[in-house]
């Protein structure tokens, strides 16, 4: 289950310090399977719980990519195709997260610019798993469309 924003605030609005909404999603071991097919990545830490323990995790992990996208959907959730779109991304990873945890993702606007006749949004978002350890993090640039 994910947590939407309201209506996408306009360009005018946004100042460097706006914070984005908060944003939680909880994966599940079925849309890691699910994950799996599409990205066609087999990798048996995603999936085995014994080559997890083996692998020196506490159980199987989400794919990295799957924190990665749910971040991104934190700010397009914010920010929709309709107002703008996602024109460089950035993550890091410091370390993994699991299913049936939550990903709870919180962000602020760190530029707000005109840039060659395009108006810039750029935005750090972190993901944490519910304790507020920080998993990921994920810098990305937006062109206001609206």
């Amino acid at each position: 289950m994910s947590t939407a924003a309201a209506a996408a605030p306009a360009f005018a609005d946004l100042a460097v310090g706006t914070p984005l909404p908060p944003y939680r999603q909880t994966p599940t071991t079925v849309q890691l399977v699910m994950y799996a097919g599409a990205e066609d990545d087999y990798m048996p830490v995603h999936f085995d719980h014994h080559y997890a323990i083996g692998a020196g995790q506490p159980g199987v992990i989400n794919h990295g990519w799957l924190t990665y996208a749910i971040l991104l959907q934190s700010v397009t959730s914010w920010l929709p195709p309709s107002a703008a779109r996602v024109v460089r991304s950035r993550s890091r990873y410091l370390r993994p997260t699991f299913p049936g945890r939550p990903i709870v993702c919180h962000g602020v606007v760190t530029g707000v610019r005109e840039e060659r006749g395009r108006r810039l949004v750029d935005v750090h978002v972190e993901a944490s798993d519910g304790t507020d350890l920080v998993t990921t993090t994920v810098d990305a640039t937006l062109e206001y469309l609206a």
